[in-house]
């Protein structure tokens, strides 16, 4: 009888911080990143079931899940996130998979793996990666991310974490579902806003264009939700029209947070994406 691959959380150090890590299974990598405000349990109706078949690694993103909270919008170590999944990459084939902030982190580590700075991963599965930065021409889309960032960074400032939940969570979700949302879960995303206002800066300062990921060439899977907001739908339609090896797949009826509400459907069209990749 086939045994359960084993389940597994660890403690990794990239630089001066301890980082808090899920691992199984043997195989080629698969790479989980997870969105603003979560952890690794965000990919917990995958995990298990693709560590039969891949060896599966979902870090905590620092700041977040059991790793030390952030205390302000500063970062307060000598690495960032995207040190922390550069020192992931293994020595043999890998694929990324990401989310929202997670996905923009898996798409900046694929760009710059394909100018030559360290392996290329052997595909990209994205959901709407809010990568705001290449709408910088739009005045429409980068004034509206500007005045949520600056909302959410400014109420961070002024040590209103519920406000920059409120700010935050009801651009993504909506301010009636956020209002429905329970207590318990309102304070514990309150208290990762510091980590989110930092991000909010780093998606401002970065300042590549879409040509600038026309070079990667790996099979890559964009996914959207037909009723998220508009800022995502148009970033992922504009990347589908930069990258040269992309798929688009929507899922009906879901928003910005369908890892959460349609995993069955994220799960299907990864399995999907996987398969399309082992074809060739």
């Amino acid at each position: 009888m086939d045994l359960e691959p084993v389940l597994m959380e660890t403690t990794i150090r990239v630089g001066d911080a301890q980082v808090n890590c899920y691992r199984a299974g043997t195989g080629p990598a698969l790479i989980f990143v997870h969105c603003s405000s979560g952890n690794h349990k965000e990919w917990r109706f995958a995990l298990q079931n693709c560590s039969h078949d891949f060896e599966v690694t979902a870090p905590d993103l620092l700041g977040y899940g059991a790793n030390p909270s952030w205390t302000s919008s500063a970062n307060p170590y000598s690495v960032d996130d995207l040190e922390l999944l550069r020192s992931l990459i293994p020595d043999k084939p890998y694929h990324l998979v990401g989310h929202s902030c997670g996905a923009v982190l898996a798409l900046e580590t694929a760009r710059q793996a394909f100018a030559g700075a360290f392996r290329a991963p052997e595909s990209l599965f994205l959901i709407e990666p809010p990568a705001t930065y290449l709408l910088r021409d739009s005045v429409k889309h980068w004034t509206l991310f500007q005045k949520v960032s600056g909302k959410c960074i400014s109420a961070v400032e002024d040590n209103d974490f519920a406000k920059a939940a409120r700010i935050f969570m009801g651009f993504w979700i909506g301010h009636l579902p956020w209002l429905l949302t329970p207590r318990w879960q309102k304070r514990r995303i309150a208290s990762t806003m510091a980590k989110v206002a930092y991000e909010f800066a780093m998606l401002g300062t970065l300042a590549h264009r879409f040509a600038d990921h026309t070079t990667l060439t790996c099979p890559t899977t964009l996914v959207s939700g037909t009723r998220s907001p508009e800022l995502a739908q148009t970033l992922v339609n504009s990347l589908v029209q930069h990258l040269p090896n992309v798929r688009h797949r929507e899922i009906k009826g879901a928003g910005h947070m369908s890892p959460y509400t349609h995993p069955n459907e994220v799960k299907r069209l990864l399995d999907e994406h996987l398969g399309w990749v082992a074809a060739g």
